[in-house]
């Protein structure tokens, strides 16, 4: 199997994201994390943020 390695910072978050993609279909094959886990990890921070100016 013929992959590549992507590595980039996610611009919001500053977390690292690795990609594994098929070098001949140009797919991503994994995400490291994934979609699902950075969303919930910006809500969580967003629902904590609130929290914390409700609370002052």
């Amino acid at each position: 199997m013929d992959v590549k390695r992507e590595f980039s910072i996610q611009e919001d978050s500053n977390e690292v994201v690795v990609k594994i993609i098929d070098s001949e279909e140009k797919t991503v094959i994994r995400q490291i994390p994934t979609e699902e886990t950075i969303r919930l990890s910006q809500n969580i921070k967003e629902m904590v943020g609130l929290l914390y100016d409700s609370v002052s």
